[in-house]
């Protein structure tokens, strides 16, 4: 991607008689588990041109008629087989809605655009050192089957270097303490009357540590708490993340300012 974003930028700079950068920022590459985070992401894509401000007091159908005629996106061609290029693969997402055939693409067609109907996250926001979009066990999956292979691009993968990283409680206790405007040493222990602030450390040390200590000692150096408790927590405040999106804003950013160092 990155040779042909270098060819191509040479060749219109050349054309135009211009110079410099065509797109802001480089390409970019993440790991994406299937199944319900490979169908978000993609609905969240194809949602992004009537997102502009333009359209923002449409109606929701003159919405829906722009989306399936859309030139610049292979979602017309989930629709309609007259609608397809040669180069693109459409069975992959396809496949999650019962398959290639009539009733697959009116299954995926409506759970796209049903998405008209609310307002969602962008999925990479939740993607695990900016590199990984999935569940905690799919992240473990993929450090102990990868990120010890010395032929893996870190350059590609940026983020991934922190999967490996043990990151102390402590160190995480102080970006907590810092959004929450208290001290470290309040929201570390195992009463502490910061509830949020105190469940958001736990969630945070659970995710970026997952795997890399045993349940116990991450209990340890959370006030001693157990195992047991730190899992109930986690699933708990998950729960809590899916209702309350300020809060689930409020933990990935964060998670990123951390991975991010």
């Amino acid at each position: 991607m990155q040779r042909f974003n270098t060819a191509y930028i040479t060749y219109y700079n050349l054309r135009h008689h211009k110079s410099g950068h065509l797109y802001q920022g480089r390409y970019k590459a993440i790991l994406v588990e299937a199944d319900e985070y490979l169908l978000e992401l993609s609905r969240y894509i194809y949602l992004n041109p009537v997102r502009f401000r333009k359209y923002r007091n449409i109606s929701i159908e003159e919405k829906s008629k722009i989306l399936k005629a859309y030139t610049w996106s292979s979602f017309p061609g989930l629709l309609k087989i007259a609608e397809r290029d040669d180069f693109i693969c459409y069975g992959g997402v396809l496949a999650y809605m019962g398959g290639d055939n009539k009733k697959g693409r009116i299954r995926y067609r409506d759970f796209v655009l049903r998405g008209l109907l609310q307002e969602l996250n962008n999925p990479l926001e939740e993607a695990k050192a900016g590199a990984i979009l999935g569940s905690d066990s799919f992240v473990v999956w993929v450090k102990e089957q990868f990120l010890d292979i010395k032929a893996l691009k870190n350059q590609d993968y940026s983020g991934l270097k922190e999967l490996k990283r043990l990151i102390p409680a402590e160190e995480i206790a102080g970006l907590v303490a810092k959004e929450y405007r208290t001290y470290p040493k309040i929201i570390l222990r195992a009463h502490s009357k910061q509830r949020e602030a105190r469940q958001v450390l736990i969630e945070l040390s659970y995710r970026l540590n997952f795997r890399k200590k045993s349940l116990s000692e991450l209990g340890e150096e959370l006030g001693g708490i157990s195992g047991a408790a730190l899992t109930h927590t986690h699933h708990r405040i998950e729960k809590k993340m899916e209702k309350d999106k300020k809060l689930s804003r409020r933990v990935n950013r964060i998670y990123q300012e951390i991975v991010s160092q």
